[in-house]
């Protein structure tokens, strides 16, 4: 029970990761901004960062987990 629990809590943290990003960049799309390098690099590091998770999911036995999002 405690484990569904906890994967459960990782799918919903990935779900909303993944809801902030895209609303950020809708956000950026929307608006015209000087510093739109910029925003593609947090837009490219938080590609990685979710990258990275999903590779963790994976070598713990989790690869549902790692699809989720």
């Amino acid at each position: 029970m405690a484990v569904r629990m906890q994967q459960e809590a990782e799918r919903s943290r990935l779900r909303g990761s993944v809801v902030e990003i895209l609303s950020w960049h809708q956000r950026t799309q929307t608006s015209a901004t000087p510093n739109a390098n910029a925003d593609l690099e947090k837009l490219a590091t938080r590609a990685k960062q979710a990258r990275h998770e999903a590779k963790e999911y994976r070598s713990w036995g989790m690869p549902e987990q790692a699809k989720t999002g």
